[in-house]
């Protein structure tokens, strides 16, 4: 572990803090073979209450692929404050910058969440093994704000 690199990032919150600027953290992992038994046990009508069309075509039936959706869909759930209860799944999109990084795409009561704890930005990072998948989503909070529309894919390039 790189202590040095946890330092400067507790320095950051710090400095953030100070400028009413706060970061969320939220993060998930699945086992591969628990999600598998999942995507069998509720096929179709899984698949659509937890993923948009556009999710499950870039996919195209990768099950790595898709867990590690569904964990950055539970993190950012997580740092939304909410888990799973009031927001569907489906209204949490990973989407893909040009440069194929993911990106988060709130809708709905999520977006309507995100404007309330004045999200101003939101990041993704997913990996999946053919053991497990993971991601882990942070936010950036700005109280001094009135929130940000997130009816548009947030890029943080």
């Amino acid at each position: 572990m790189n202590h040095g690199a946890l330092f400067d990032l507790l320095d950051d919150a710090v400095a953030l803090s100070l400028n009413h600027l706060t970061l969320k953290v939220g993060i998930d992992r699945v086992e591969i073979e628990t999600f598998t038994q999942l995507l069998a046990s509720g096929g179709e009508e899984f698949l659509s209450e937890v993923y948009r069309s556009d999710e499950i075509n870039y996919c195209s039936g990768r099950i790595e692929h898709l867990a590690a959706r569904l964990c950055a869909k539970e993190a950012t759930l997580k740092v939304l404050g909410t888990g799973i209860r009031g927001i569907a799944l489906a209204e949490v999109e990973v989407t893909h910058a040009a440069n194929g990084q993911p990106d988060i795409s709130l809708v709905g009561r999520a977006s309507d969440r995100a404007s309330a704890l004045h999200v101003v930005s939101i990041a993704v990072s997913m990996t999946h093994t053919k053991f497990a998948a993971e991601a882990v989503v942070v936010a950036l909070l700005d109280a001094r704000i009135d929130g940000f529309n997130f009816e548009r894919s947030v890029n943080n390039g």
